[in-house]
């Protein structure tokens, strides 16, 4: 993976952190201690961070560094003593959108299968076709030997 396709990966991953835990760029990096243009740049990807601001980001959203760099997506809440209403519906949103694409990907899983299933179905009826054919021709050669 491209380092500048790193970045951006991370930075989704972590405006999704900041997101879920219904926090601004100017409070999430007010508590990290830097400013938030930089916290904003980390979120867009235009940040080439160090080992040490990636530990101290997954310290602060408590979860493990391989959470940022993983291919594989997963689903990370982070549920704080302040939470309201507005952060268990932004959950199920998460929820939903997170069960809604598995669902997406599966469909188009068994599309590909079906159209595979389709096309060998094809070129099984295509060699029935030959095979009809040959019989044919043997037939009328055999008849016309009689």
């Amino acid at each position: 993976m491209q380092t500048q396709e790193l970045q951006i990966k991370i930075g989704k991953k972590v405006k999704e952190l900041r997101t879920v835990n219904d926090w601004t760029q100017e409070e999430a990096a007010k508590q990290l201690h830097m400013c938030r243009n930089t916290y904003s740049d980390i979120e867009l990807g235009k940040s080439d961070l160090s080992l040490s601001r990636l530990v101290q980001l997954a310290n602060f959203y408590k979860v493990d560094v391989d959470y940022f760099v993983d291919d594989k997506e997963k689903i990370v809440f982070y549920l704080s003593g302040t939470q309201n209403s507005h952060d268990t519906s932004q959950i199920k949103n998460l929820c939903n959108e997170y069960h809604g694409n598995l669902a997406e990907e599966k469909l188009q899983l068994q599309l590909e299968m079906k159209d595979k299933e389709l096309a060998m179905q094809q070129r099984e009826n295509e060699n029935l076709r030959e095979i009809i054919a040959l019989l044919k021709e043997k037939s009328q050669k055999t008849t016309a030997t009689i």
